[in-house]
């Protein structure tokens, strides 16, 4: 029996624990013996859940250990790969209601939520996660590490290719090709690789060789919400000033939620070694405006 470890223990770690009952293998090919989180207190206050085990920096792989990733954005590849490089192995978990075509492939360590339908003949790579109720047409075929949000319909024919985020609701067209970290906005409706429409009707010509990427308009304040909002329980208030390393409740996990709500907000990938350079969220600000 293989013992699963669920990566991050906020509400999508809560949320992958009862995905995980519901998926197949359950109860015969693994158990869930707990969560790792950099946030030892992720789970004070919520009842009937696995054991917190340890921090993610410092958790070691035991033989039988198989995990999950619940963490989003750029920071989960960097996750992952760490914990693939001390020998741990991904799960493969498809919920029992999801519908699978014919000679459909999925690899290793793909996520595919519940309701969700994969059309005949697709091929899915490794390390997705596909979120609930979302379609994915016959013949489409999608690379490594992407994100699919919830309600996504992939039409037949459909290329995703690597590292990409496609949010809520997006309508990707017949045999348009959604290229690498490319990132598709929230109800958008794309009809070619050089066009994007969003829920409002409005034409986007960013995608043609570059990227699919939300429209930024950077407030400071805005900014702040966002980064507070990262903070289990945060007893500050956090000000342009604040030096945000020394505010209770900062972690390393913390640091990886900023920067996963960075590339989910603002669509720019935050290098990490570049966040440690800034000390105050203003100075963090500034450097995400500079990537625009």
């Amino acid at each position: 029996m293989n013992h699963l470890i669920i990566i991050g223990a906020g509400g999508m770690g809560r949320t992958m624990y009862d995905m995980a009952r519901e998926s197949i293998g359950y109860g015969e090919e693994y158990d869930i013996k707990g969560f790792i989180d950099d946030n030892i207190a992720a789970l004070d206050g919520f009842p009937n859940y696995p054991p917190l085990l340890s921090a993610i920096t410092t958790y070691q792989p035991q033989a039988n250990d198989i995990f999950v990733c619940s963490i989003g954005g750029s920071a989960r590849r960097k996750c992952m790969e760490e914990i693939i490089a001390l020998g741990g192995r991904f799960l493969t978990m498809i919920h029992k209601t999801v519908r699978l075509g014919t000679n459909v492939t999925i690899g290793e360590g793909t996520v595919i939520g519940a309701f969700t339908t994969i059309g005949a003949d697709a091929q899915v790579g490794k390390y997705n996660l596909i979120q609930s109720y979302t379609v994915v047409g016959h013949d489409s075929r999608i690379g490594d590490w992407n994100r699919i949000d919830t309600h996504v319909t992939l039409v037949g024919g459909t290329v995703v290719e690597e590292e990409t985020d496609i949010h809520t609701g997006a309508m990707i067209s017949h045999n348009v090709v959604v290229e690498s970290r490319s990132r598709v906005a929230a109800c958008s409706f794309v009809i070619r690789r050089g066009d994007c429409y969003n829920s409002h009707g409005q034409s986007r010509k960013e995608i043609d060789v570059e990227h699919i990427t939300n429209d930024i308009n950077m407030d400071i304040q805005e900014f702040i919400a966002n980064v507070a909002e990262q903070f289990d329980d945060l007893q500050v208030e956090l000000t342009p000033a604040t030096e945000f390393r020394k505010v209770e409740g900062w972690t390393s996990l913390v640091a990886l939620l900023v920067i996963t709500m960075v590339d989910d907000e603002y669509g720019i990938v935050l290098p990490p070694e570049e966040m440690r350079k800034t000390n105050t969220i203003q100075e963090l600000f500034d450097l995400v405006v500079s990537k625009q």
